[in-house]
């Protein structure tokens, strides 16, 4: 019989901050839950909120992260840019290029993520192009949902839409996160 190797196993991180919008509201507590098997003391703060743009989470939840210290940070974001009217690209990569600099200078380990299922695909590719990038700037982890089936179900992509995340959906970012 094989034994399955623990991915997080060894993992060094104690403190951990979840930022952004409706997609951080359920999994990250699932991370955590795993995070703690490694780091019984793990410090968790989930600061997703709905309907944020990357603007607004990094005027309201930058600061507030920076000053828990985190050493891990995974940030989900562009849902709200992507859907507004007002999209502007240049406007949202400045913007998360200001949260993941802001925090990778501070020593956190950050994770972004690609979003997929969006009503507008050209949107969602340019925003996932501009994360990929920012990421890539800042030495970030960024985990690329972009080519996996997982979400071409219509009901997943319209729950996911209406801020409607489903277990199955939290699972599999997470089992991508670790």
């Amino acid at each position: 019989m094989q034994t399955l190797h623990d991915p997080l196993e060894g993992a060094p991180w104690t403190r951990y901050v979840a930022m952004g919008d409706s997609l951080a509201e359920g999994w990250p507590d699932r991370l955590a839950l795993t995070l703690r098997r490694q780091q019984p003391d793990l410090a968790f703060h989930n600061m997703g909120m709905r309907d944020l743009t990357t603007a607004e989470i990094h005027d309201a939840q930058l600061r507030p992260a920076c000053g828990l210290e985190p050493d891990l940070v995974s940030i989900t974001t562009g849902g709200g840019d992507v859907l507004s009217e007002r999209w502007d690209p240049e406007e949202m990569e400045y913007e998360l290029d200001r949260i993941v600099g802001g925090l990778r200078s501070q020593g956190a380990d950050v994770i972004t993520f690609a979003l997929r299922g969006i009503p507008s695909e050209t949107r969602a590719q340019e925003l996932n192009t501009r994360m990929r990038a920012v990421s890539a700037r800042h030495s970030a982890l960024f985990v690329d949902l972009e080519d996996n089936d997982f979400y071409t179900a219509t009901v997943q992509r319209l729950a996911a839409h209406l801020g409607n995340q489903t277990k199955e959906s939290h699972d599999h970012i997470q089992r991508h996160a670790a």
